[in-house]
């Protein structure tokens, strides 16, 4: 079950990170890296993944600091994928 749920917030945020609008360059690009590496996620073989999650888990935690204020929707997202990697015991 966490791996289902784990992949589907990914799904949503990679939706919400395609769709969002009216950010700086800078998180933009932010957000790029960050649908590559959920892009790299769910391509990945599970035994792989681990450090790739943990990875993942470290940049979003950086990322919701940048974005709560003006894109509320993806931080609360992204703290969804955080809570189940956390879940999942990563």
């Amino acid at each position: 079950m966490p791996e289902e749920q784990f992949r589907k917030h990914l799904r949503q945020l990679k939706d919400e990170l395609e769709d969002a609008e009216s950010i700086d360059d800078q998180t933009r690009q932010l957000l790029e890296d960050l649908d590559a590496d959920i892009h790299q996620i769910l391509e990945t073989l599970e035994e792989e993944q681990t450090e790739r999650r943990m990875q993942l888990k470290d940049r979003l935690t950086g990322a919701i600091l940048q974005l709560d204020e003006s894109h509320p929707q993806i931080a609360q997202t992204m703290r969804s994928v955080i809570n189940t990697l956390s879940n999942m015991g990563i």
